[in-house]
């Protein structure tokens, strides 16, 4: 059995929340070949995929990345160390889209631009994470079409996907969630962008419309008060090493008019984790409040009482 809000020992979950409207100074699944070759068709022109055989993983094809964007004019760049991929795509009326994925996420990062240069960033979640197989950068193929803007018709019998340019003025249809991005995506870790995307799916299952944006620098605060409960051992909003909440916000360069704080210790997972915050009153109080940004931090600590710490800040509007 769980307890919430107490100082019991290792093995229990933690859960607290704080709020305050506090002014700113300035104001899985198996994998398998996918039968026989698949093709692609971009803007009437055959792209085969002669660089790795497409797979087949939880009901999704993945394809080569390389050769798809590429035959949809992108241009290619590899960081090996991060293991992100990045696509760049220009459009001839200015504007275009740029593309990040990492190996072993099913998390993107897809910029935005338009004709007059302005930028708007999102996180998008795929069903499938991008993978590296026989040395090559597998995608899925429907995600692929959908991030870049354009059309995908599926030929099952030829196994080809013919991808071409929306009619003018269409707008494509993305049938993957995506939400609003402020900061660098994959500055934060797979648990801590899950536990973002849940808790909009709970703010959607609860009747509100207006989703959190996720903000990477937000984030960062966030992690730093669950990496020092792990490293000081204490389990509560006021820390010894940065204050409460709202001055570790400030003292991190984040504006803000109202802010809160939840936090938990002992819950081994996303799933879990916000499945107690939804209980707690205090905390899904948080979870459906006007605020427009939220900031998710996880760390984990073998020698510590609790192992995974856990924190969410709100701020706006």
């Amino acid at each position: 059995m769980r307890r919430y809000g107490t100082t019991s020992k290792a093995g229990l979950a933690l859960l607290l929340a704080v709020g305050l409207a506090a002014p700113a100074p300035g104001g899985a699944g198996s994998v398998s070949a996918a039968g026989a070759a698949a093709n692609a068709i971009v803007d009437g022109k055959p792209v085969v995929f002669a660089e790795a055989v497409p797979v087949i993983q939880a009901g999704r094809m993945l394809v080569p990345a390389r050769a798809l964007l590429e035959a949809m004019g992108a241009r290619m760049a590899w960081d090996p160390d991060a293991r992100i991929v990045t696509a760049t795509m220009q459009e001839a009326k200015g504007g275009g889209t740029v593309l990040k994925l990492k190996i072993g996420s099913p998390y993107v990062q897809r910029t935005l631009t338009d004709a007059s240069g302005k930028t708007s960033d999102y996180v998008v979640k795929l069903d499938v994470a991008a993978q590296l197989l026989s040395d090559s950068t597998m995608i899925p193929l429907r995600a692929s079409a959908e991030l870049t803007g354009h059309a995908l018709e599926w030929r099952q019998a030829s196994k080809t996907a013919v991808i071409s340019q929306p009619d003018a003025g269409a707008a494509q249809e993305m049938t993957f969630k995506q939400y609003a991005l402020s900061g660098e995506l994959f500055r934060l870790s797979n648990e801590e962008i899950e536990v973002f995307f849940r808790t909009n799916d709970l703010r959607a299952r609860h009747g509100k419309t207006k989703p959190f944006a996720l903000n990477a620098k937000l984030s960062l605060v966030a992690w730093l008060k669950s990496a020092d409960m792990g490293e000081q051992g204490y389990f509560d909003h006021e820390s010894p090493t940065y204050g409460d909440p709202f001055e570790m916000m400030r003292d991190e360069g984040i504006q803000f008019r109202a802010g809160a704080e939840n936090i938990a210790a002992g819950h081994e997972t996303p799933q879990a984790v916000v499945a107690g915050w939804e209980r707690s009153p205090g905390h899904l109080a948080n979870m459906l409040g006007d605020y427009a940004q939220i900031g998710i931090g996880y760390a984990y600590y073998t020698d510590s009482d609790y192992h995974s710490y856990w924190t969410q800040q709100f701020i706006g509007p």
